[in-house]
């Protein structure tokens, strides 16, 4: 989702091109397709996005946008805003139109809201029409940025592949805040390989916890499948590619070893 304008001034007109051209969202999918990313299909996009959340990602609601792309199935978000302004300089005797753009793109997993990388870029252009010269500038700035998104992306992704993957544990039917402390103190120790646990949300009974560990949400799943943790009984009834959710049973009463049971007493 790119934000953009195109404006072309003269002495004698004022001219505004609303994002309706998608100059910079066309020219940024095209070089992303080329490097091997996949889209999803805008129309899907346009089902699930009205004007108001529209305005409210481009503006920088996060949380928004990570819903979006949880909604539509995609790994990350693009969100930016794309600027074409044209200025008038004068040369031996002889006026010369400049057209210039700058854009800004932030990509966003949506998993965790977390922005991935942030990039800026700028293009220059000449050309005696505004508007035609700023699509020219803009398309300069996004192949610039392109190259710029696609090594901050796959350097970020090995850096997890490498240092621990980001996954999102969701634990329902949560007792209280006691409970929840003492099941995030445990998971290390039950779970090999979980580096991190950090606490992101806690309400109505639903825990969200950010995982660090090495390894895939298929992997988490497997070794919370293969383990008892003795004072947590639990189920795993989700796994997505960004995460896993668990259910905790109800704890079973222990019976207090000092005292007898009526059975047992003579």
């Amino acid at each position: 989702m790119i934000e953009e304008k195109n404006i072309g001034e003269s002495p004698s007109a004022y001219h505004l091109i609303e994002a309706q051209l998608n100059t910079a969202e066309s020219a940024l999918m095209e070089k992303l397709m080329a490097k091997g990313f996949r889209f999803v299909d805008p129309q899907i996009i346009a089902r699930n996005l009205n004007l108001q959340k529209a305005n409210a990602i481009l503006g920088g609601d996060v949380q928004l946008a990570s819903a979006l792309g949880k909604k539509v199935g995609a790994e990350l978000i693009l969100v930016g805003k794309a600027m074409a302004t044209a200025t008038e300089v004068e040369a031996f005797g002889t006026k010369i139109r400049s057209q210039q753009a700058t854009v800004t793109v932030r990509a966003i997993r949506s998993e965790t809201g977390e922005i991935l990388c942030t990039a800026t870029e700028q293009g220059k252009f000449s050309h005696i029409d505004d508007i035609a010269g700023g699509i020219k500038a803009i398309q300069q700035a996004c192949d610039r940025i392109s190259e710029t998104l696609v090594k901050q992306i796959l350097d970020r992704w090995q850096a997890d592949v490498t240092a621990g993957n980001i996954l999102i544990l969701q634990v329902l039917n949560v007792k209280d805040y006691s409970q929840l402390n003492r099941f995030k103190a445990s998971l290390k120790s039950y779970v090999r390989g979980i580096l991190s646990v950090i606490q992101r949300d806690f309400s109505d009974n639903i825990a969200t916890l950010e995982i660090e560990m090495k390894g895939d949400a298929e992997d988490l799943a497997q070794k919370l499948s293969s383990i008892s943790m003795e004072d947590f009984p639990f189920q795993v009834t989700e796994v997505n590619e960004g995460g896993v959710t668990i259910r905790l049973n109800a704890s079973i009463p222990q019976s207090n070893p000092g005292i007898e049971s009526p059975d047992t007493l003579q």
